[in-house]
């Protein structure tokens, strides 16, 4: 795949980036490390947001506390030991869905974050947990030089 150069002014209406991966949860998760790493490289600010995972032994736990830049917060029930499909019913529970979605608002508000990284909300939005709508709000509210990735 080749990889093109956007300049800022050619960004549409003066926007950042909206990143939508899809496919299974792991890739994905793969895809948007790869983004953040991409980006403490460039001495820019990424915070990533786990929907659906927690646990300390991951690995990307581990490599986030040795990049400059990048913090990580989760707020789900999936460990490393767990597959989504081993867990009945969602893979957050309501409440802290809503702390997770009020962190990434206030990331959005604050407009110090470079990278946004919304691991595993498109997930939530596909199972009918997260209407589309907050995405778009999100998108909206962020900052020109703010990338969300979903």
């Amino acid at each position: 795949m080749r990889e093109e150069h956007v300049d800022d002014e050619q960004r549409p209406e003066g926007r950042g980036y909206l990143m939508l991966l899809v496919g299974d949860e792991r890739r994905t998760s793969d895809a948007a490390l790869g983004i953040a790493l991409r980006g403490a490289g460039h001495s820019l600010r990424i915070h990533i947001i786990q929907f659906l995972k927690t646990g300390r032994e991951r690995g990307e736990v581990a490599a986030v506390s040795f990049l400059t830049g990048v913090s990580l917060s989760q707020y789900g029930l999936i460990d490393v030991g767990t597959r989504a499909e081993d867990i009945p019913g969602p893979g957050i529970a309501p409440e802290r869905l809503e702390f997770a979605l009020r962190e990434a608002r206030r990331h959005i508000a604050q407009r110090v974050t470079n990278i946004l990284i919304l691991d595993g909300l498109l997930t939530l939005v596909d199972e009918g947990m997260v209407p589309d709508r907050t995405v778009l709000e999100l998108v909206e509210s962020a900052a020109p030089w703010t990338d969300i990735v979903v």
